[in-house]
């Protein structure tokens, strides 16, 4: 038996044919749409929308309103990014250096700011001349993603300034650690925010990047490292001055690639002696052309290693000469007990909090042999031991915004001082331990360029002293009083070490009322020490 198909049947299969041919395709590209590579920290690094926070000077705005204008501008029209107008009439309630340390601060301003990075700036004039901060926050934690400053500038012109400011802004721009990003994708074809202004030309090809991990300075929080996982790459089809089209030509998996992925920049790393496996001379001589030449090629060639700055705190060693002199009015007679001469050493630590806040520990220790005042007490020669503890907070008062400039500090904190005497017959000098809360102020200031010599002096006072004295006392009861002056001076031998020479003064002095325990049934009506000593030691920065 013969069948025969009907035309309207033999439609029905091609058409069913025609669909599930054409099912795997289909299938292909709801893959290609749904493929996801988006790290937390990409998203977290996305900068789409930007604004300018207002900017800070210590010159009561004259140069803070001129710069705003210009910031704003030169983040308006950078092409990569929407800027958002800055909400009228918007100040920042407090200090720039706060904002950097409470990221907080930063976060509080969601409500005002629908974006995703906040440029700021802060600049300071000093007598050593101009200093400007640019920092770039992100909105999405609050912290500083990129930051650049200007030292010392030796011109104050609002014109010059703004040409510093274009200077920062750019180094910024570079800093950020993709060039761009892609706009729009339409089967393999791209459209990048990128442009001949970036360099790129036709035929180039761009690494389509995703960032999946980051390292920030440990004190200061800015990014200093990023780790990147390569995506795709694209061929440059036609180039715009601010666009640029092109097609995906390889990528890590279908729709690895899309829209918003990040961009690397187009600078790259050129070795021009790649087919030898030696360096010639040619290549010496060009890589002798670079700032660490001196220490990285050439004869005598050594490893170079950039150094970081001090970023956490300092410990410092001294050792010294000084003179002592203890003076003891009795009922009867004055008596003077001191020395010309006599060792000590001092160490101390100190941790930086923050670049405001700071604390520290102090340790000093010296040795005197004095020969016994009273005539006919035993023995003829008293050995004394001074020791000197203390713990302290403090707040520095930055002159500048740099670290290591003129500044003030202020101190506050726990002293224990102890004189411990010999024993002897009668009982001439006793040992005296005072103990209080300290209140200082240091001040420092450096004196040549790059800060290699500076100079400082600092003044403590101890806030109602007690005193606690043995074996006997001099009287029932007593005010003291406590004094400390310092000169000090530093040299700067490398970014860590410094030298260091002071000149140290302290004063204890005591008034008794009563009659004491002394064996000898005399009282005391007052007494006093006093110490001087000169020191050279070392401090370390870390």
């Amino acid at each position: 038996m013969t069948f025969h198909r009907r035309p309207h049947v033999r439609l029905l299969s091609l058409l069913l044919l025609a669909y599930f041919a054409s099912l795997p395709q289909t299938l292909g590209q709801i893959e290609e749409r749904t493929a996801q590579y988006k790290s937390e920290i990409d998203v977290m690094l996305n900068l789409n929308r930007v604004s300018v926070l207002s900017v800070q000077d210590n010159m009561d705005g004259i140069y803070a309103k001129a710069l705003e204008r210009h910031l704003k501008k030169m983040v308006e029209e950078h092409y990569r990014w929407t800027y958002v107008e800055t909400p009228e009439g918007f100040v920042l309630s407090d200090p720039l250096e706060e904002y950097e340390n409470d990221s907080s601060k930063i976060l509080a301003l969601k409500d005002q700011f629908s974006v995703d990075g906040l440029f700021a700036v802060r600049l300071t004039k000093g007598p050593r001349g101009v200093m400007m901060r640019l920092d770039l926050f992100l909105m999405s934690d609050g912290r500083i993603f990129v930051q650049e400053n200007l030292r010392n500038h030796p011109r104050f012109e609002i014109a010059e300034l703004e040409k510093q400011l274009e200077n920062l802004f750019q180094s910024t721009l570079h800093k950020i650690p993709f060039g761009g990003r892609i706009l729009s994708r339409q089967g393999n074809r791209v459209t990048l925010n990128m442009g001949r202004r970036d360099g790129l030309k036709i035929e180039d090809s761009i690494t389509a990047i995703q960032i999946i991990g980051l390292k920030r300075h440990p004190k200061f929080q800015f990014v200093v490292q990023t780790e990147k996982e390569i995506l795709g790459r694209i061929k440059i089809l036609k180039v715009d001055d601010t666009l640029s089209f092109g097609a995906v030509v390889v990528e890590k998996e279908k729709g690895a690639v899309g829209v918003g992925t990040k961009l690397s920049s187009i600078s790259e790393v050129e070795y021009k002696d790649a087919d030898s496996l030696l360096l010639g001379k040619e290549s010496e001589n060009i890589l002798g052309g670079r700032v660490d030449s001196q220490v990285s090629y050439g004869e005598n060639p050594k490893e170079w290693v950039p150094e970081d700055p001090p970023s956490y705190g300092e410990l410092s060693v001294a050792l010294g000469f000084g003179s002592f002199g203890n003076n003891v009015s009795l009922s009867s007679e004055n008596l003077h007990a001191g020395s010309s001469l006599y060792p000590n050493m001092s160490l101390q630590g100190e941790l930086w909090l923050t670049p405001h806040w700071i604390t520290k520990v102090s340790i000093r220790q010296g040795v005197v042999n004095v020969p016994n005042p009273r005539s006919g007490a035993e023995p003829g020669t008293l050995a004394l031991a001074h020791n000197n503890y203390s713990v302290k907070f403090g707040y520095n008062l930055l002159m500048t915004d740099e670290f290591f400039g003129p500044k003030l500090v202020f101190l506050g904190g726990y002293a224990v001082s102890t004189l411990y005497v010999d024993s002897s017959t009668p009982t001439v000098l006793t040992t005296m331990e005072y103990s209080g809360l300290e209140l200082g102020i240091r001040g420092s200031l450096p004196i040549s360029k790059k800060g290699i010599w500076s100079l400082g002096a600092e003044l403590t006072l101890v806030l109602n002293p007690q005193l606690t004295e043995r074996p006997v006392t001099s009287g029932d009861s007593s005010s003291s009083q406590i004094n400390q002056f310092t000169f000090f001076g530093a040299y700067k031998m490398s970014e860590h070490m410094l030298l260091t020479g002071s000149l140290d003064f302290q004063l204890y002095s005591s008034s008794f009322s009563g009659s004491g325990t002394r064996s000898d049934g005399q009282s005391a009506s007052s007494t006093s020490q006093t110490f001087s000593s000169l020191n050279g030691g070392i401090r370390y920065l870390f």
